[in-house]
């Protein structure tokens, strides 16, 4: 028996602990070996646990990767923007723990009312590869220079 599924994308492998019940009874882990497969992407992994010395037999389960929210990772850019009568499009870089995420392979990029002098300009991260879900609004503030990620946009919730 798998617990804890559905796990989330970590970028490794998972390794699920498991249970193996006989009667009811927990069997000891020195009677049986398990191997792990399809267990780094999102999507479904298997655990089979093979029995061994006096336990016979094969027992195949299922468990569920799912893609990572965005609103885990980390996004920073250059705060400071001035204004260009052009759109200004700072570069992003969206880190998950150490690693660093790849624009057009782990994620997309877009920007909404970033031409005038505003404080309702915006950074959309939008993750892709099925490995990360949904959007990561940031809004800029170029008034402060301050950034704020997720939060609310004129009272409404963004979608993540």
């Amino acid at each position: 028996m798998v617990t804890g599924s559905p796990y989330t994308y970590t970028g490794g492998e998972l390794k699920p602990g498991c249970t193996v019940l006989i009667s009811g009874r927990s069997l000891a882990a020195a009677n049986y070996d398990v191997t792990y497969s399809n267990n780094i992407n999102v999507g479904t992994a298997t655990i089979t646990v093979i029995g061994k010395g006096n336990y016979k037999g094969t027992i195949t389960e299922k468990f569920t990767i799912q893609a990572k929210p965005l609103k885990d990772t980390s996004v920073t850019y250059a705060n400071l923007m001035a204004y260009t009568g052009k759109q200004v499009c700072p570069e992003v870089k969206v880190m998950d723990g150490a690693v660093e995420l790849k624009k057009n392979v782990d994620y997309d990029v877009s920007y909404q009312n970033n031409t005038e002098v505003t404080t309702s300009a915006r950074i959309r991260i939008t993750g892709k590869r099925k490995l990360y879900r949904n959007n990561r609004p940031v809004f800029l503030n170029p008034e402060t220079g301050d950034q704020s990620q997720g939060g609310r946009d004129n009272g409404r919730e963004p979608d993540l």
